[in-house]
């Protein structure tokens, strides 16, 4: 007799993984990592293109995996998507993978007559949100720092966000207005995203090298790249993790922002515990928390010591809460 698992997917804006969800014991196996087939790939598409080929690239990668693990049944099937989704799983928009496009994608309904099972999606951040609640005992906010920016708070037993999905993106929150500022992948300019975003400190690694190209010479950065324009996001994890002074600097002017914006919520709304995960700062780990509460404790949080500031951050420790949090979602949704 087959055993009984659920097939999640996280679906982010430069990889998507699939894995295999064992309600019985809450874990996750035979993860598959896949290049996501996003607007950076097919500049050249029409918006419908580049649907059309999304689309059937992840039926294509579904409908694989579930072949190559039939040892189980796949009784459920959930999707965490990198940006709103609604309750009835229309996606509104999804800048890292869809660019500055305006989309309107039911992806749940048309997955469900593709496929002929029912599919549920909701946003990547709420999927591990999902996860981190399962063992938290207070308010939080989930920070994910990776490909994009994204937030979402957790109170009274749910995760704060609007009817159509909207909640949690202080990835879209401007927080440059120079003239000069960095273009957010939605076509926004001087979005956090832009900026704090694996992908901003990537591009603004690049341009520091050309501005300063000394300095790039002379970093870890250069042994491990010679040329500025091919650094990828791996190079400068590898140059922050061998204590380059280059790169840890550039790291810090980007945390810089997203330290005010974690400020602006708490002083918003008072949350004093912030869990931060996502690929960039997991892979730099401890110095990626340590660069963040620097940065923190240049202002001061009002009614908060320093000491009560440096105990609101904890580094997520599990590599995959979104694979993780959407099997747990789907435990908890009725009608599934």
């Amino acid at each position: 007799m087959k055993e009984n698992a659920y097939l999640v997917i996280d679906l982010g804006g430069t990889y998507f993984r699939l894995a295999t969800y064992i309600p019985s014991v809450q874990k996750i196996t035979a993860i598959k990592k896949i290049e996501t087939l996003n607007y950076l790939a097919t500049r050249q598409d029409s918006q419908n293109n580049l649907e059309d080929k999304f689309i059937n690239h992840l039926l294509l990668n579904m409908e694989t995996y579930i072949e190559e693990n039939s040892s189980f049944t796949f009784s459920k099937i959930g999707i965490a998507f990198a940006g709103p989704v609604s309750p009835q799983g229309v996606i509104h928009r999804a800048p890292t993978i869809t660019g500055n496009l305006n989309i309107d994608l039911n992806l749940k309904k048309i997955l469900k007559k593709k496929m002929q099972r029912d599919v549920v999606a909701i946003n990547d951040v709420s999927a591990a949100t999902w996860y981190f609640a399962s063992s938290e005992n207070e308010p939080f906010c989930a920070i994910t720092v990776s490909s994009g920016i994204g937030n979402k708070v957790f109170y009274n037993n749910s995760i704060l966000i609007n009817d159509t999905g909207y909640g949690g993106e202080i990835g879209h929150y401007t927080c440059d207005h120079s003239e000069n500022a960095p273009l957010c992948d939605c076509g926004g300019k001087g979005h956090l995203g832009a900026i704090a975003s694996g992908r901003g400190v990537l591009a603004k690694v690049k341009l520091e090298s050309a501005k300063s190209p000394e300095k790039f010479i002379n970093s870890k950065l250069s042994a491990l790249c010679p040329k500025a324009q091919d650094l990828t996001t791996h190079h400068i994890v590898q140059a922050i993790l061998e204590d380059d002074p280059f790169t840890t600097d550039i790291l810090d002017q980007t945390t810089a922002p997203l330290s005010e914006a974690i400020g602006l919520i708490y002083a918003a709304i008072g949350i004093r515990r912030y869990i931060i995960f996502g690929g960039f700062a997991q892979a730099i780990g401890t110095r990626y928390l340590s660069s963040l509460i620097k940065q923190i404790k240049r202002f001061a949080l009002f009614g908060l010591n320093e000491n009560q500031v440096e105990t609101m951050f904890t580094l997520a420790s599990e590599k995959e809460p979104c694979l993780i949090g959407m099997g747990i979602f789907l435990d908890r949704a009725e009608g599934v």
